[in-house]
């Protein structure tokens, strides 16, 4: 009896630590969705998150997210990649008088925003180059950015110049 008692428990032991019980078994492992290239760049006064180069053989857009950490309202003045000056356009309109951005507040720029940087430039996809943002405080931001091709992730981004009226 006793003997009996020992093998029914070993089985059970055996079955229990196996997992041979608990049914199907998955692997329990997180997936994550690509959220781009991007390397953010920040001054005292201004972040930039995900700066992506984004080139379409003709032109090259810029998509980022500009954060205005201080106090008081700023505004986006100029950006340049090495020594090509973008167009900023807001709403599809070119516009010199900067972009602005509201104290703790964010500026989309060229990813599902109605705000872009834009110029005709060919740019060698997979190349790091200088892109310096400026801003009306005084603020200038630089650092190097990947470029990479209008595909994928990146094919909405706006590299297109505005069309004249």
């Amino acid at each position: 009896m006793r003997s009996s008692v020992k093998i029914l428990a070993a089985l059970l032991m055996i079955v229990g630590l196996s997992g041979c019980g608990l049914g199907q078994a998955e692997t329990n492992t997180a997936s994550m969705e690509g959220v781009g290239n991007g390397v953010d760049l920040t001054s005292a006064e201004v972040w930039i998150q995900d700066v992506t180069i984004v080139n379409d053989g003709d032109s090259v857009g810029i998509s980022a997210t500009a954060i205005n950490k201080s106090d008081a309202e700023n505004a986006l003045s100029s950006i340049e990649i090495d020594a090509t000056a973008l167009s900023l356009v807001e709403a599809g309109v070119p516009t010199t008088a900067g972009i602005p951005i509201a104290p703790d507040s964010a500026l989309r720029i060229g990813f599902e925003s109605s705000t872009s940087a834009v110029a005709a430039a060919t740019m060698k996809t997979g190349d790091y180059v200088t892109v310096t943002f400026t801003f009306t405080d005084g603020s200038i931001v630089t650092g190097e950015a990947l470029i990479v091709s209008k595909t994928g992730h990146y094919s909405t981004v706006t590299t297109d110049l505005p069309v004249a009226a």
